[in-house]
């Protein structure tokens, strides 16, 4: 490499603080630890050998450690970010104000929630109160594939993976809806 490309490259440890050039390390030596833990774990995943998920969960072991301690090490660095960090930590302990109210005494609940009115008996319908479950009303579409299915054989049946077009039969050269090629039909 020549040395135009070497200060494209490499910060200027002039025109930055010692400081942030340590903050900036250690960001490294985290994403290099967590794309570490990540290559083992597909590598443990991937494996049958129960000797070698051992020794690869061992260094995953190994290596979330080293992430903890870079962690704490940038937190004590970085006083900005642990705020942020103590900040979202109090928003994850804080309860909304549903469950604050779920936790309310009784009588104070009453003073939150207005009493609701007795309501007026309800007048009989004219349709009675069904105690089946509702059924769903196929589409014609859905009556038409189902008829042909009984009409034909499983196998005279052919489907269009593009656009669900169903055919009686052979499958054709193209879709006649979207003009797919013969070949995304499959077999109802």
């Amino acid at each position: 490499m020549n040395k135009d490309k070497l200060s494209k490259i490499f910060l200027n440890p002039e025109k930055i603080s010692k400081a942030d050039i340590n903050k900036e390390i250690l960001r490294a030596g985290l994403s290099s630890e967590l794309d570490t833990i990540n290559l083992y774990e597909q590598m443990t995943a991937l494996t049958a050998n129960e000797d070698t998920k051992k020794a690869l969960l061992d260094i995953i072991r190994e290596e979330k450690g080293h992430v903890g301690r870079l962690q704490a090490i940038l937190l004590r660095e970085d006083k900005e970010q642990e705020r942020q960090i103590e900040e979202g930590k109090k928003e994850v302990v804080a309860k909304p104000p549903a469950q604050k109210a779920a936790e309310k005494l009784p009588e104070e609940q009453k003073a939150v929630r207005p009493t609701e009115k007795p309501s007026e008996p309800e007048k009989p319908s004219a349709i009675p109160p069904s105690t089946e479950k509702p059924t769903a009303i196929p589409s014609p579409e859905v009556k038409e594939t189902a008829k042909v299915g009984f009409d034909l054989e499983a196998s005279e049946i052919n489907s269009c993976t593009q656009c669900g077009h169903k055919v009686k039969g052979k499958a054709p050269d193209r879709c006649p809806v979207c003009g797919a090629p013969g070949e995304r039909f499959r077999r109802y």
